[in-house]
Order: C-alpha cells, then sequence, then structure tokens
C-alpha cells in the first residue's frame, strides 16, 4: 500500500540504451505528379521576384512545349531551374 504523501519512483518503460520505436502506423501513398501540379503555382513567364516565404519559394513554368521546375535559392539569391518532358 502506498502511504499518502509518499512518491515511489517508477521503472523505465524503455531499458536503458535502446530506443523507443514508435508505434506502427502507415503511412500515406505519395502524391501522383498531377496532384503535385496543382500544388505548385503555374506560371507562364520565369519568376524574378524574391520569395516572402516557403510556399513562395517554387513555380511551375509552362510556355508551349517548354516545362520547366523553378526554386529560390536564399543563399545565393537566385532562381535556378530543371528541364522536364511532358
Amino acid at each position: 500500500m502506498i502511504e499518502p504523501g509518499i512518491i515511489k519512483e517508477s521503472k523505465p518503460i524503455v531499458e536503458p540504451g535502446q530506443i523507443e520505436q514508435p508505434p506502427d502506423v502507415p503511412l500515406p501513398p505519395p502524391p501522383e505528379l498531377a496532384n503535385i501540379v496543382g500544388l505548385v503555382p503555374t506560371v507562364s513567364a520565369a519568376p524574378a521576384h524574391v520569395p516572402r516565404n516557403f510556399a513562395d519559394q517554387f513555380r511551375i513554368y509552362v510556355n508551349g512545349a517548354t516545362l520547366r521546375f523553378y526554386w529560390y535559392d536564399s543563399t545565393a539569391g537566385a532562381w535556378h531551374y530543371v528541364t522536364a518532358t511532358a
């Protein structure tokens, strides 16, 4: 019986030297490219502005048959891109 006012130390659930593993939670499936395109703004002119937040640092450029993914490099202060094929 525990006496009032006395707190007993409890044993740790994880043994010393072991790492507690999170419960197995299934991950959602990765998004398809068609769904990603809707998340990033599509533009018809290359971006030249300085982004104000993280989400503003990405653009998809479409002009005729040209398709590019732009990202802003805040260290260099410049936009970079890769060209994609459709």
